[in-house]
């Protein structure tokens, strides 16, 4: 491990207070929004977009596309991937999958509006669908509140139910980044949940050498990883490739 990569700060005895089924929900709400100026700034929705291109562009131009967004959020870069994908396709519809009781009411509020978003509850390591269900199977933001081994069965899951390709966009783990991260949050934020969730977030995130073993592990055969601005790595993996 180089000194400029943290030890990977996983346990879960520690977990990231968003995860907390039990969150004041008020908090939970401002954090969720603060998340989304994060995403926006800081290459969520770019490296998404990154991922989302490499993978459309083998779907057939006449084809409807469906999605699977698995640990959706509050569901903030579902829209906006919607109202992309449909400026060149018809036919197009994104499931956002999450488990937590609160975050899923967010998410519902937030797209029930948007024809073509539906969101439901699930248990991202089961999402419970037949095999090849989605043509593309999204995660963001969500490896590193897991342990490797889920993460592995999290991926696997993501392969099977997909006829394309999968993409994760995730965190990068360094001392720079935790340091950028802390720097930013603590000097623009104030939510108790925000500043005690960023940086742990980044220190339980993966390196590129762990992302592809993750990949490798998961059964993707044909993979790349993208290093994107702001400490982010984007995974895509070719379903559909010999």
């Amino acid at each position: 491990m180089s000194i400029l990569t943290p030890q990977r700060r996983f346990s879960p005895a520690r977990m990231e207070m968003i995860d907390n089924p039990d969150s004041d929900p008020g908090m939970l709400r401002e954090d969720l929004a603060n998340l989304r100026t994060i995403n926006k700034w800081f290459g969520g929705y770019s490296g998404l977009r990154l991922g989302i291109n490499a993978v459309e562009a083998r779907i057939p131009k006449d084809q409807a596309v469906r999605i699977l967004d698995l640990g959706t959020g509050s569901a903030d870069h579902l829209p906006i991937l919607l109202r992309r994908l449909r400026k060149k396709r018809k036919d197009v519809t994104i499931v956002g999958m999450d488990k937590q009781p609160q975050i899923l009411s967010v998410a519902r509020e937030r797209t029930a509006e948007e024809m073509g978003i539906e969101i439901v509850e699930g248990d991202i390591r089961e999402p419970g669908y037949p095999d090849l269900s989605f043509d593309i199977v999204t995660a963001s933001l969500v490896l590193h509140h897991h342990s490797f081994d889920d993460c592995v069965t999290i991926v696997k899951e993501m392969k099977r139910l997909s006829k394309y390709g999968v993409v994760v966009n995730d965190l990068q783990r360094s001392w720079l980044g935790a340091g950028v991260t802390w720097g930013f949050t603590h000097a623009f934020m104030c939510n108790p949940m925000t500043l005690h969730d960023s940086t742990l977030s980044v220190l339980r995130a993966f390196t590129w050498d762990e992302l592809s073993t993750i990949a490798k592990q998961a059964g993707l055969a044909r993979h790349a990883i993208f290093r994107h601005p702001m400490f982010r790595f984007i995974l895509v993996g070719w379903t559909d490739a010999p």
